[in-house]
């Protein structure tokens, strides 16, 4: 699929009980927004390439390509959840974005931010906000923070990569860095919270020193 639309959203969810977004084995699939959106009257939404009001899953093994022009990649306002495929996306704000909350399970995923990579921001209940990043190869280059949430940012797999100007991992509450690889590269701060937890089964590199 080749999908471009230059005045609004090329894939907006307005309602659904959830979707499904599958990268279909062997196939190249591209998404592409343009610099300006045309909203009706006070409206502020969709602000993102791929936009959902509704619970989404990426899984597959294809590749998706998302050049967000206007404002974010990749945003659901409910769920998101990353299951597989080779995701490169180049945003001009944030790169991928959930509300309730962002899990990234496999997969590769190549982010580029002019804000953001990946942030969860539901900052009304206690329990959600939060980005958990189970496995996958994640590289994220970011100008603000490479992994933002409100309340909990846990790692538990796979490789993560970050380099950004601003800092590495940012949560209002909690930080769990409970297994996987990861490096983090900042002209900031590498950890931001209140509370954190680093085991022995992670390992953390900040600007080329290895910490655990």
């Amino acid at each position: 699929a080749d999908i471009s639309c230059s005045d609004g959203a090329p894939i907006y969810v307005r309602k659904a009980g959830s979707v499904i977004l599958t990268l279909a084995e062997g196939t190249a699939n591209t998404i592409a927004d343009g610099i300006a959106y045309i909203y009706a009257g006070a409206e502020t939404e969709p602000d993102a390439a791929i936009f959902s009001k509704a619970d989404m899953v990426i899984n597959g093994t294809g590749s998706l390509t998302v050049q967000a022009n206007y404002n974010d990649g990749i945003t659901s306002k409910d769920t998101l959840r990353i299951d597989g495929g080779k995701i490169n996306i180049t945003a001009k704000n944030h790169g991928i974005k959930g509300k309730d909350y962002l899990m990234l399970n496999g997969g590769g995923i190549e982010v580029r931010a002019g804000g953001d990579g990946v942030k969860a921001t539901n900052d009304t209940q206690a329990a959600l906000g939060y980005v958990e990043i189970n496995g996958g190869e994640i590289a994220i280059t970011a100008a603000d923070d490479g992994i933002s949430a409100v309340s909990l940012v846990k790692i538990t797999g796979g490789t993560v990569h970050i380099d950004t100007q601003n800092n590495g991992i940012k949560s209002e509450l909690a930080i769990e860095l409970q297994g996987g690889d990861i490096n983090i590269r900042t002209e900031d701060d590498d950890l931001v919270c209140q509370e954190r937890s680093l085991l022995a089964a992670a390992s953390l590199t900040v600007n080329g020193e290895v910490l655990q």
